[in-house]
């Protein structure tokens, strides 16, 4: 996308914001709004995860922050929500918005000895520890938010067997 400006455009007073929005495999998002304070509407991208946002003002700060509740996926979350700028007169700034897919993991402990508590270890491949929860009485936990991917599940009671 190429855009030309002169002193007769308004891109020269104000501030412009080129936001593009893909998921962790780099396919677009569209539908994400992207609010921009002081506006009285927000800016939803387009189906290739594009929205350019015009006539902002300039050398002060800008807060956009992102809605995806209207993005098909409901398993695509942004990784942040609010971001500040300060934009200057004439110029672009891109921004990228990034959606993981993230999704839950719960389970049942069985065979548990009734006197202990057990701690549940979610670890990546890189065996580190990514989630951790206490199982209940039950044996039952319950693991949301997590990105999608492949990891290692490790139980031990609180004494560390």
């Amino acid at each position: 996308m190429e855009f030309f400006t002169n002193s007769e455009n308004q891109m020269m007073n104000y501030g412009t914001v080129f936001a593009h929005a893909e998921d962790d495999h780099g396919n677009p998002v569209k539908g994400v709004k992207v609010i921009v304070n002081g506006r009285e509407s927000p800016s939803v991208t387009d189906e290739e995860g594009d929205v350019i946002i015009t006539n902002l003002d300039s050398h002060q700060k800008a807060i956009l922050t992102v809605d995806g509740n209207e993005v098909e996926d409901l398993a695509l979350v942004p990784e942040w929500t609010e971001k500040k700028l300060v934009l200057r007169p004439g110029a672009m700034r891109h921004i990228a918005i990034k959606f993981n897919h993230m999704g839950g993991l719960e389970g049942q402990l069985e065979n548990m000895s009734a006197d202990q508590k057990y701690v549940v270890y979610i670890k990546n491949s890189a065996g580190e520890i990514i989630a951790t929860k206490t199982a209940d009485k039950d044996g039952a936990f319950i693991f949301d938010g997590i990105k999608h991917g492949d990891y290692t599940l490790e139980v031990f009671n609180k004494s560390g067997t």
